[in-house]
């Protein structure tokens, strides 16, 4: 996915932009029971250690979700 769009659950959805497939900047979740949560998306680098020895780390990129605000839509 890139740009704008929705990722729809069973009683939430996020609507935001995305890059790379992944949630990036600015977005809320709207919630089935009345309120909103507002914020936005960062990519962060995690490392993750190899479980045999000769094996190299491996980088992969993950969203991080920054919470701005919550609002009652009730």
């Amino acid at each position: 996915m890139e740009e704008t769009g929705d990722l729809i659950h069973t009683d939430h959805r996020y609507v935001g932009t995305f890059q790379d497939n992944l949630p990036y900047g600015r977005g809320k979740y709207i919630f089935d029971h009345g309120c909103e949560q507002r914020g936005r998306y960062e990519h962060v680098e995690v490392v993750l250690e190899p479980e045999v020895e000769d094996e190299e780390a491996v980088t992969e990129v993950r969203p991080k979700w920054l919470c701005g605000e919550i609002v009652s839509l009730n």
